[in-house]
């Protein structure tokens, strides 16, 4: 049985940009305030250059939300 709980965010790499994807209801009200409006989307997520994606993490760390590198 899995137990583990389901994270609040989906991570993928791709080379100088990752997408980040909000999974829960959480995750998707917190990029609505930390994101800027204007931030590229792909698909259901939000492409962010490498040198940014740091700071998110630890914003939404900080916030009690999880994420799961994408495989």
């Amino acid at each position: 049985m899995n137990t583990r709980a389901t994270p609040d965010f989906d991570l993928a790499e791709h080379g100088s940009i990752v997408i980040l994807r909000p999974i829960t209801p959480a995750a998707t009200d917190w990029t609505t305030d930390h994101l800027p409006a204007d931030c590229p989307r792909w698909l259901d997520g939000y492409a962010i250059g490498t040198s940014f994606i740091c700071n998110i993490l630890r914003g939404l760390a900080d916030a009690g939300l999880s994420f799961e590198v994408a495989s």
